[in-house]
């Protein structure tokens, strides 16, 4: 404590006090730590357990924990993002008010009897072209473009039930729990709390525009769209044909398919 040290030269007989007087726990640690056999088995280990807790153990818990949410997150968290949105990727939509009414009240029918307050917005966006969307508190966003991309209703109609089933099973908001479990881990292997919370805050528009659900909520959309077109009469070959026609309207170019190349590298992080 005084600052003082003692050097020796005798090495020797400081491995034999060593040996005699330290605390045998603190020696076994010593030992495995040296031991490189254990610490590659200590590596692999840790490695495994992270994989699986990213991947099985988050996406278990945020069920249970969205659960146990009340549904006045949602309503919360959907509003503010909405707003973000229309600052960053969208314009008004230029959709006449009676294609707006007609397609509204077609909405209307297929939420009718559910326990949320569903609205369908309009917005038009280049950015991101031909496409739909659910917000946390129930409203499902349809772009311009998507509904000129379809050729009947009924191909809308499927598209509505598809994000109405996101946001009957809560989707979004397990999302953004997994989403938060992943950075409580990131804060416990780090210690960094501030730039992973404030990162999480910046990204989560992004996250919402871009968000590509696990396989295991696109089954289950899929599913309450395809349950409820069959119960309401509606051929579930527009569900497909609608799919195609976006899936075609987005496949690249040969002059896109050079510009992916050079930036593969880009495209596989993101």
């Amino acid at each position: 404590p005084s600052g003082a040290k003692i050097e020796s030269c005798d090495n020797d007989s400081i491995d034999s006090i060593v040996e005699t007087f330290v605390n045998k726990a603190a020696g076994r640690a010593y030992r495995l730590e040296s031991n490189a056999r254990f610490v590659v088995l200590a590596v692999v280990v840790l490695l495994v357990g992270l994989y699986g807790f990213f991947n099985y153990g988050i996406p278990a818990a945020s069920g249970f924990i969205t659960d146990a949410l009340p549904v006045s997150l949602d309503d919360r968290l959907g509003g503010e993002l909405l707003e973000q949105l229309d600052e960053l990727v969208f314009e008004p939509s230029q959709l006449s008010r009676q294609r707006r009414a007609q397609l509204s009240g077609e909405f209307s029918t297929l939420v009718a009897g559910l326990d949320r307050e569903f609205t369908l917005q309009y917005r038009s966006s280049e950015l991101i072209g031909a496409n739909a969307f659910a917000l946390p508190d129930a409203q499902i966003v349809f772009t311009d473009q998507l509904v000129n991309l379809a050729d009947n209703d009924e191909m809308l109609q499927s598209i509505m039930l598809h994000e109405i089933g996101h946001v009957v099973y809560r989707h979004s908001m397990q999302a953004v729990v997994r989403q938060a479990g992943v950075s409580v881990a990131l804060v416990v292997l780090t210690g960094d709390v501030n730039s992973i919370a404030t990162t999480l805050l910046i990204l989560l528009p992004t996250f919402m525009i871009q968000s590509q659900y696990s396989r295991e909520f696109e089954w289950q959309a899929d599913g309450y769209a395809l349950e409820q077109m069959l119960e309401r009469g509606i051929d579930a070959n527009n569900f497909a044909d609608i799919m195609e026609k976006m899936a075609l309207r987005d496949e690249p170019t040969v002059e896109d398919s050079e510009e992916a190349a050079e930036d593969g590298i880009a495209d596989y992080f993101s």
